[in-house]
């Protein structure tokens, strides 16, 4: 008989985040769930709400929630579920054209990858969780 292992609560994240960044794509909902709140949520906190959140937004985009994702702002949905990589998130953080996001620098890369990963899964969002600002307004 093989002994069974058990993995919990800071390890388990700690497992499955390595997990995702090497490749396995997320399949059930909870695992899409913890992929958008472990590896998606902070980078939108980080280089995204300070302009993108909140009651002001730059352009009209709110990305404080999938709604606000997928609706958009003056140029368009941020996400296209129908064409993923045309997304205008995507052609953002790559700066490939005028639209260049952040404006403070590019990502790294493997943020910019992670982002197009979670984009091409359908941009899959926590249930009852918003992307908020922390600290003051910039």
């Amino acid at each position: 008989m093989r002994p069974q292992v058990v993995i919990s609560g800071p390890l388990f994240l700690l497992v499955a985040g390595g997990l995702f960044a090497a490749g396995a794509e997320p399949t059930t909902s909870a695992e899409r769930t913890r992929f958008f709140e472990t590896e998606i949520q902070p980078i939108l906190q980080a280089h995204c709400i300070s302009c993108h959140g909140g009651e002001k937004t730059r352009s009209g985009l709110n990305l404080t929630s999938r709604e606000g994702l997928l609706k958009g702002g003056e140029r368009g949905p941020a996400v296209s579920l129908d064409k993923p990589d045309d997304s205008l998130l995507l052609k953002a953080v790559n700066q490939h054209d005028e639209l260049k996001m952040p404006p403070k620098g590019k990502l790294a890369q493997a943020q910019i990858d992670t982002l197009a990963r979670w984009v091409r899964m359908g941009a899959p969002w926590s249930e009852g969780t918003s992307a908020r600002r922390h600290g003051p307004p910039p």
